[in-house]
C-alpha cells in the first residue's frame, strides 16, 4: 500500500514539473506574441506549444510510457483531442477573467494563472483515466 502511495507520490511530482515546463513554454508564447496575435490567438498557440513539451514529459516520465507505442498517432490524437477540449477551457476561462478584472493592472497575469489551473486539474485526470491508462 505505501509503495502504491509513494508511486501516486511520485507521479503528482513529475506531473507538476511537466507542468511548470508547459506553463513556462505557454507563458512566454503567451507575453511574447500577444501585441502581435491578440490575446485569444496567443494563448491558442503558447497553449498548444506547452502541449507538446507537456506530451513528451507525461507520456515518457509521468505515466512511464516507455515503449515505441507511446510516440505512435493513436496517444498523440486522444492527447491533442483532450488538450484541445482543455484549451477551450483555458481560453474561456483566461477570456473570462481578463473581462471580469479589467480593472487590475495584472488582470492578464490572474487569467493566465486561474486559465491554467483549471485546464491543469482537467489534464490530469483525463490523461490518467484515459489517454496513458
Amino acid at each position: 500500500m505505501l509503495i502504491k502511495s509513494l508511486d501516486l507520490d511520485k507521479r503528482h511530482i513529475f506531473f507538476f514539473i511537466a507542468g511548470i515546463l508547459a506553463v513556462l513554454t505557454d507563458y512566454l508564447f503567451y507575453v511574447f506574441i500577444i501585441e502581435l496575435a491578440g490575446q485569444n490567438l496567443a494563448k491558442i498557440i503558447g497553449f498548444y506549444a506547452g502541449v507538446i513539451v507537456s506530451f513528451l514529459i507525461n507520456g515518457r516520465v509521468t505515466f512511464n510510457q516507455t515503449n515505441q507505442n507511446f510516440l505512435t498517432s493513436i496517444y498523440f490524437l486522444k492527447y491533442l483531442l483532450a488538450l484541445t477540449v482543455s484549451m477551450f477551457i483555458n481560453v474561456t476561462a483566461n477570456h473570462f477573467v481578463l473581462n471580469l478584472f479589467s480593472f487590475l493592472p495584472v488582470n492578464f497575469m490572474l487569467a493566465f494563472f486561474v486559465a491554467t489551473f483549471l485546464s491543469m486539474c482537467f489534464n490530469f485526470f483525463i490523461m490518467k483515466y484515459w489517454i496513458f491508462k
